[in-house]
């Protein structure tokens, strides 16, 4: 078996990758558990120090980092760059705010000394997707690191290039040897990984799917997991919003790195009042959206990151349609080479219908009309997904007792949903468990250790 690398702009083979022989992999595992040693006694000065360096690094190495990403998974350039400035960002983020974060917690009780410490786990495994291939291993792997693990990354099959220069970037920022491995792997490499001791908790991004296996074996092992599963996100624009920045900021979070982002607005519930409005506008703007060479500057929407992606939003396109759903604007495959999709949006949606219950991954936005607010709330809910949501209202009183009934892990009001390195980020239902970033995701693996002295 092989990690394929191939060129989405035009289909062609970048290069291909063997799996680890069981052998090899044996031995990467007691060299994780070494680096773990090493970096959980290292003082987290230390630690800090070698974030920084990282930080410096990725600055210098931008370019070669960017056209890594835009080459295997077909992100535009320009969206490629900004992925490698958010994780720069996340690097200096936790340099500075590491010791806070860890820092032991003092308690008034009937002992003499109450203290809450925060110790690493061991080992743990990321299991990674290509949507954003440094930034969803850097937002695992760095808090983890951070907090004295040592990672072992598996990272999607089709950026193996990209994974390989992330392992490069550890080792050359100071990181002791096994503090970061790169595991060429699939399912029966997983296995092996999650059975070992050495290995206290997964981290996976990805599908429901493939989340529900992990989490099997991880509760099989008793290993700790953290699951971020993706979601059908809404996008909730209320009779006073400010429409124009609403439509607009819609277009953008649902049509960036070609629709490919669990966090996308992909669910636009839209008040009565402003339907109509908001449909032409939107329109408009997908309309005049630059589609092209993803290494051109100027390029908004490149292509999708493989074959099999665009054949499986196609067939959610026409199943909608065949149920009676609308298409406005797009709905086909680009006669090109490579896999272009034409950025779509489909209305008239029902129940039913794979545009209103499924999470589609590709650059189509779906529209549902709703009469009032309360309607828009219990829409945004009729999901399995609870990742997060978007609310648009000039009451910002009533936007936070709104946000209050939406059952996701985040709400953003009068902005786009994103990932924070400062906030805590994760969803809920089929969404998943656990927490990444902020504090709580740099004490996703830790032991939080209760002393007592009397």
């Amino acid at each position: 078996m092989t990690f394929i690398s191939c060129n989405p702009a035009n289909g062609k083979i970048i290069e291909s990758i063997s799996h680890l022989k069981i052998w090899s992999l044996n031995g990467k595992l007691k060299q994780a558990y070494q680096g773990y040693l090493q970096n959980r006694e290292s003082a987290i000065g230390l630690r800090v120090q070698r974030l920084c360096n990282m930080a410096d690094l990725m600055r210098a190495q931008q370019e070669e980092c960017a056209a890594l990403i835009t080459a295997e998974m077909g992100k535009p350039i320009s969206q490629s760059r900004v992925e490698i400035e958010r994780c720069i960002a996340l690097c200096l983020h936790y340099a500075s705010k590491a010791d806070e974060y860890l820092k032991d917690q003092e308690f008034h009780t009937e002992y003499h000394i109450t203290r809450v410490q925060y110790e690493p786990l061991g080992v743990i495994l990321g299991i990674m997707p290509w949507n954003f291939p440094f930034w969803q291993v850097f937002r695992f792997a760095t808090p983890t690191i951070t907090a004295g693990n040592a990672v072992m990354v598996k990272h999607a099959s089709s950026v193996p290039a990209c994974a390989m220069k992330i392992e490069d970037l550890f080792m050359l920022s100071g990181f002791p040897p096994g503090v970061y491995t790169n595991m060429f792997v699939g399912n029966i490499g997983i296995r092996r990984i999650l059975w070992d001791d050495a290995i206290q908790g997964v981290s996976l991004t990805g599908g429901v799917e493939a989340g529900s296996k992990v989490a099997e074996l991880a509760g099989r092992y008793i290993k700790k997991s953290v699951l971020e599963l993706g979601g059908n996100d809404s996008f909730i624009v209320l009779d006073d919003a400010n429409l124009k920045e609403a439509a607009e900021t819609a277009v953008k979070s649902r049509f960036q790195n070609c629709g490919q982002s669990c966090i996308a607005a992909k669910r636009w519930i839209i008040t009565e009042k402003n339907y109509d409005q908001f449909v032409a506008l939107a329109i408009k703007m997908i309309a005049e959206m630059n589609i092209g060479d993803p290494t051109d500057e100027a390029t908004e929407i490149g292509p999708m990151a493989a074959e099999i992606h665009l054949k499986t939003i196609h067939q959610q396109v026409v199943k909608s349609m065949n149920k009676g759903a609308k298409c406005l604007i797009g709905g086909k495959r680009i006669d090109r080479p490579g896999f272009w999709y034409s950025p779509t949006l489909l209305t008239h949606l029902k129940k039913g219908m794979p545009a209103y219950d499924e999470e589609i991954f590709g650059p189509v936005a779906c529209i549902i009309k709703t009469k009032d607010e309360n309607l828009a709330i219990e829409i945004a809910n009729d999901s399995v997904y609870g990742l997060s949501a978007s609310l648009w209202t000039v009451d910002l009183d009533k936007g936070e007792r709104l946000a209050s009934r939406l059952r996701t892990g985040n709400v953003y009001i009068n902005t786009m949903s994103k990932s924070d390195p400062s906030l805590p980020f994760g969803g809920i239902k089929k969404s998943g468990y656990g927490r990444e970033l902020g504090t709580e995701g740099i004490k996703a693996f830790v032991n939080i250790k209760t002393l007592c002295i009397k």
